[in-house]
């Protein structure tokens, strides 16, 4: 008992820096193992303080350093990122987990990773969880991408979406390749219907230029 209260207060001691300084030095050393360890340690003490942002975080890059073990190590953790997916009732939490789950599958479709999986079923992947990281565009217009720090990086233009959540998963969505042209115009009117109606012209503004300048990119193609 007293071991188990001495690990505890052990990891509660450690910040969040520290123990991921911890594993990014372990994987510069070449030690996926170390590193997983200590990204294990970020995931209890996220679970235990309810630090949503340091778990998604922590989802990640279980996944990298587990896919350097092994592909079985990755697997397993795209299967709990799933399920900590579906058992999510947040709108906003739930869009992250979307997000970050398309972004593994891309890692994965991409990088050579679970290779025996068809293609098409990855890529099917992919554009689901992307889809239904947007399903609640108003929702995620009202929350702050600043309270995701941890998971993500600050971002020039933000101020200009009102530093919304929005913005960033919008842009993921945007960057994937296994999303067509017309499904992202499409995409696009929708988003700047919202910010005109939330009278943000400037984010109307930029998403416009943004569009048309994918228009005009399908246009040459053809």
């Amino acid at each position: 008992m007293f071991a188990v209260l001495s690990a505890v207060c052990g990891m509660k001691a450690q910040s969040y820096d520290e123990l991921w300084k911890q594993a990014g030095d372990a994987a510069k050393k070449d030690l996926p193992k170390t590193a997983l360890e200590h990204v294990r340690r970020i995931h209890d003490k996220a679970m235990a303080e309810g630090n949503d942002a340091q778990l998604l975080r922590a989802a990640l890059m279980y996944n990298v350093y587990g896919g350097e073990i092994s592909p079985d190590t990755s697997a397993v953790c795209v299967e709990r990122m799933e399920s900590a997916r579906a058992a999510e009732s947040r709108t906003v939490v739930k869009a992250l987990w979307d997000c970050a789950l398309a972004q593994v599958y891309q890692s994965r479709l991409y990088g050579g990773s679970s290779a025996g999986e068809d293609r098409d079923v990855k890529k099917g992947r992919i554009r689901t969880h992307l889809e239904s990281s947007l399903q609640y565009p108003k929702v995620l217009s009202e929350a702050r991408y600043t309270d995701w720090l941890p998971l993500m990086d600050s971002r020039a233009d933000s101020r200009y979406f009102g530093n919304d959540l929005l913005h960033v998963l919008l842009q993921t969505y945007m960057d994937s390749e296994e999303i067509d042209e017309k499904t992202r115009l499409t995409a696009y009117g929708r988003m700047i219907q919202l910010y005109k109606s939330k009278g943000n012209a400037d984010a109307a503004l930029l998403l416009a230029l943004d569009s048309v300048q994918l228009a005009a990119r399908e246009t040459a193609v053809n």
